[in-house]
């Protein structure tokens, strides 16, 4: 009996390490998930904020080669109108050129045909007198 005492005693004892092992152990896993917990979070606050400032950076980014997009087709686009303009002057110029020298020929036309019909008209005129 004093032997199973003993053993119960020994028993009582080695449970009681065991406990304080599990107990120990636990709060060294506890603490050492909550120190990587921890370092966890710091490292993806840090990665968030490094992805914004990269966001924020390639936005910039953007907007300037959109900036830069708009005043090249801006640019284009005056130039295109300017030549258009250009163009369009010198079309009409030309064409009013074109009509001055086609009313000159029908003017000269018609003052040709008007001094034969004249004279035509005359001569019947005088052939009318005369006979």
């Amino acid at each position: 009996m004093k032997f199973a005492r003993f053993q119960v005693i020994h028993l009582e004892y080695e449970h009681a390490n065991n406990v304080d092992a599990v107990s120990n152990m636990g709060s060294q896993d506890r603490a050492h998930a909550e120190s990587s917990h921890l370092r966890s979070k710091v490292d993806l606050k840090t990665q968030k904020e490094q992805l914004k400032t990269d966001l924020r950076r390639e936005e910039e980014e953007y907007e300037e080669a959109i900036k830069k997009l708009e005043t090249t087709q801006q640019k284009g686009i005056v130039k295109q109108r300017d030549e258009f303009e250009l163009n369009h002057k010198m079309l009409h110029a030309k064409y009013e050129q074109r009509l001055k020298v086609l009313i000159m020929d029908l003017v000269c036309d018609h003052l040709k045909y008007g001094l034969k019909l004249i004279v035509i008209v005359h001569s019947f005129a005088f052939l009318s007198l005369v006979l």
